[in-house]
Order: structure tokens, then sequence, then C-alpha cells
């Protein structure tokens, strides 16, 4: 699945509702990938993986989305 801006203009509890049908369908018997775009920092928290872009450019990659908001806080200096 190819998600662009899955979450935007979704209440907190519908953009959870959304996430966890993605999960479900990542984690189900068909196994099929998700990859989406997001500037939602708190989404990370549901990655495997994740890739940052800086003008049109992938700077940095992960093997999770906690390690990349680890990435983030230091170098972005976010709390």
């Amino acid at each position: 699945m190819l998600l662009d801006e899955l979450t935007t203009f979704l209440d907190p509890g519908d953009q959870a509702a959304v996430l966890e049908c993605v999960r479900a369908a990542v984690d189900g018997p068909g196994r099929v990938t998700a990859l989406w775009v997001t500037h939602r920092l708190e989404e990370l928290g549901r990655a495997d993986g994740a890739s940052l872009m800086e003008a049109g450019r992938v700077v940095k990659t992960t093997r999770s989305g906690e390690e990349m908001m680890r990435h983030l806080r230091r170098e972005w200096k976010l709390a």
C-alpha cells in the first residue's frame, strides 16, 4: 500500500483506528507492505522503519520508527 498523508484531517481517535487497520493488513495473512508519507512525528512509534527526506532526497534511513525519533531529537533538538 502506498499512502500519502493518510491521517490528515482526522481526529486522534480516527488516526489511531486507521493506523490499526494498516498494521492489521501488514501483519495479516497477506503480509502486505505499507509505505506512507507523513508529517506527524507521533506516527513513528508505529513504524517498522523510517526514512527522512529533505529537499527531495533521502538523508537518513532507520530500522525502526523509534530510532528515527531518537535521531530527530538529537539533530533537531526536539523534546
